[in-house]
């Protein structure tokens, strides 16, 4: 038993049923994730022409009471008290955002320098 020790290995055959077997899983996994991937950046960029950036990530971090939900819902954890705190300040940014009336998507503002050119 040196270092270089050499070692037989026997080799099975795998039907073709197995292969597929053994392949389909990750294969529709690999799939499903491109499927969705492409559904985010599309509706993102129907989102953003709808509604700014700003509007975006908030939803997205709102996005995290919908995972809280889900564990207290089926898998039974609660989670600690800082996540309903996050959550409340999260929500509150949302409705101060939405309510402030500044930044308005599809205001266009043009340069007034611009318009006495132009006339």
């Amino acid at each position: 038993q040196g270092f270089f020790t050499t070692t037989t290995t026997t080799t099975t055959t795998m039907g073709s049923s197995s292969v597929v077997a053994m392949l389909l899983p990750p294969l529709l996994l690999l799939l499903w994730y491109s499927l969705s991937l492409t559904y985010f950046y599309v509706s993102a960029s129907h989102f953003l022409e709808c509604a700014g950036a700003s509007s975006l990530c908030l939803s997205l971090q709102t996005s995290e009471m919908y995972a809280a939900l889900f564990q207290v819902a089926v898998q039974g954890v609660r989670p600690r008290y800082w996540f309903y705190a996050a959550a409340a300040l999260s929500v509150a940014g949302v409705i101060v955002y939405e309510t402030s009336g500044e930044g308005e998507v599809g205001v266009v503002v043009e340069n007034e320098e611009e318009e006495e050119e132009e006339s």
